[in-house]
């Protein structure tokens, strides 16, 4: 009934600027990684329980900076876990929760401010819904529509509170609104692929929305 799987990548770029090159620029390295594990449980009657650990974590040299010689570019440690139990037809009654932070620093330019780091901050959302899923032959979809969510922001060092909406003298924020998860997978032709991520929460006062697409040739 259980169906793992990982897959791993690690890209390195290189961009060269002649000092004859009349626009300007710098010549930079960039290293990217990327790092999606899964561990799915399906009893192929009523219970289906999805688990996805993902990271990335990307590098760029930044010669006009003079505080650092690299910057982070990407950063992220997210885990989701989303148990289903069967409704109707591709309907699944669902329940998940989603946790995301990141690894390092986030440096401003020529500062030695920063402005997120590890478990600053954190974001939980526990949510309560209704989950659709199909698949066809090139095409899967997993769409959440959560009307009850909860949502717990939390950051480990409080002078970076302020930053994510937290008031007073605390390092937490508690929200209760509604969100959607949309991920679909679209294996345009044997050797190209499309994978999406749309995940939204609102709270009824403001939203706060990620959109993540990647393409593999």
């Amino acid at each position: 009934f259980w169906k793992t799987s990982g897959e791993a990548s690690l890209q390195f770029t290189q961009n060269y600027i002649s000092g004859n090159w009349s626009q300007g620029g710098e010549s930079t390295n960039t290293l990217m990684s990327s790092l999606i594990l899964k561990a799915n449980y399906n009893d192929q009657q009523k219970i289906q329980w999805d688990n996805t650990f993902d990271a990335k974590l990307g590098f760029t040299t930044a010669p006009s900076d003079k505080e650092h010689k690299y910057r982070t570019n990407a950063d992220m440690i997210r885990l989701t876990s989303k148990l289903l139990l069967k409704a109707i037809r591709s309907w699944n009654y669902s329940f998940q929760v989603t946790s995301q932070t990141q690894s390092l620093r986030t440096y401003q330019a020529n500062s030695t401010n920063y402005t997120s780091s590890f478990l600053s901050p954190l974001d939980t959302k526990v949510s309560i819904g209704m989950d659709y899923k199909k698949g066809w032959k090139k095409i899967d979809v997993s769409i959440n529509l959560a009307p009850l969510t909860y949502r717990y922001l939390y950051v480990s060092e409080k002078f970076l509170a302020g930053r994510y909406g937290i008031k007073g003298d605390h390092r937490s924020l508690q929200e209760y609104g509604s969100s959607t998860t949309i991920n679909s997978k679209w294996r345009i032709t044997d050797n190209i692929t499309w994978t999406s991520r749309f995940d939204a929460f609102t709270s009824y006062e403001k939203m706060v929305a990620n959109w993540e697409n990647t393409f593999d040739f």
